[in-house]
């Protein structure tokens, strides 16, 4: 779903987009400041509110260490959310070397890459099998576990064998592929949007690039990046280390999908880190059937620092699949490919 965005310019012209309540942050410690307010529909022009004048200094009742700030949905010190990225026009994305748009990389030529992972010869083996324990393995699959979920409906990894597909029930429930991977990645299935995501913010969620499952301190545990498909939108945010995300962002789907049908998706990843920061582009893609092909949907660019994610040079252990909503049931995937490019 799609979001209002409120934009305050300070008095050096510098611009705070958000999508929170409040402005508490950048106001503490500014009495006297002056902003302009300014409100962005989705889909309509930049409107300017009015001025508003800081009216005092805005305490902390928190101590949390240096770019840090008390969250009180999580009840802890979480990192400061990293500015909204640079907006770039279609099959563009930014470059920090060189500070400017430019193009995304080429999409890769058939048969290109290595398949760390693929479900033709797993799922169509013959052998019916369900998996219902937390972390419990696929027996005709040593990398792929179910986890997590039940919320709605009870945890089901159902692979009846008898085709390329699965079907996952329960709220949250996940299903996690061990196979390590950086830099640039592709994933592709099909999948069958399905009611039971709905009402509410029901959604295919993928994440790469994590290792959150690990345990320990924040440095050993990084969430990776997702990106989301919902019945009306697209959303993609970074998270940090276990359910500690930031705030996002979405793209309206150009048609709402329908219950029953089949669309088939990709996800182009590309990420690229240093000892002081990283950079994540996913660019999903997708195919309405209507004989036009796979789509781009945009670009989204997280960026985060170490101050923000430790551990930005350990090693992507894994990647997931999620269905997300009040009691999903019986989410049908088929023909799912991860590829390391």
């Amino acid at each position: 779903m799609a979001k209002v965005k409120i934009i305050a310019k300070d008095e050096q012209g510098k611009e705070v987009p958000f999508f929170t309540k409040t402005l508490t942050k950048e106001f503490r410690g500014k009495a006297g400041q002056r902003y302009k307010i300014s409100i962005e529909e989705p889909n309509q022009p930049v409107t300017f509110v009015g001025d508003y004048t800081v009216k005092g200094i805005i305490p902390d009742p928190h101590q949390c260490a240096e770019h840090e700030h008390w969250d009180e949905a999580t009840q802890q010190c979480i990192p400061d959310d990293i500015p909204q990225p640079h907006e770039c026009p279609p099959n563009q994305h930014w470059d920090e070397t060189t500070q400017q748009c430019v193009d995304n990389p080429p999409p890769p030529e058939p048969g290109e890459g290595n398949i760390l992972w693929k479900s033709d010869g797993i799922w169509d083996n013959g052998k019916s099998r369900t998996m219902t324990k937390h972390h419990e393995y696929d027996p005709y699959d040593k990398l792929s576990e179910v986890a997590a979920g039940g919320h709605g409906t009870a945890r089901e990894w159902r692979i009846p064998g008898d085709a390329d597909h699965s079907y996952l029930s329960g709220g949250m429930s996940r299903v996690y592929t061990h196979t390590p991977h950086d830099g640039r990645i592709m994933f592709e299935c099909i999948m069958v949007w399905n009611k039971s995501m709905e009402p509410g913010d029901g959604n295919l969620s993928l994440e790469f690039y994590s290792r959150h499952n690990e345990g320990g301190d924040p440095k050993n545990r990084r969430g990776g990046v997702t990106v989301s498909f919902h019945k009306t939108s697209v959303e993609s945010k970074e998270e940090y280390y276990h359910a500690v995300y930031t705030k996002g962002q979405s793209k309206d789907l150009p048609t709402n999908l329908e219950d029953g049908k089949e669309y088939q998706i990709k996800v182009l990843g590309d990420r690229r880190s240093t000892a002081d920061n990283a950079t994540t582009t996913l660019e999903p893609f997708i195919d309405y059937g209507q004989g036009q092909g796979l789509k781009s949907l945009g670009t989204f660019v997280q960026r985060v620092t170490s101050k923000q994610e430790p551990g930005l040079q350990e090693p992507s252990l894994y990647w997931r699949w999620r269905v997300n909503g009040s009691g999903p049931k019986d989410v049908e995937v088929k023909n799912m490919r991860f590829t390391q490019l």
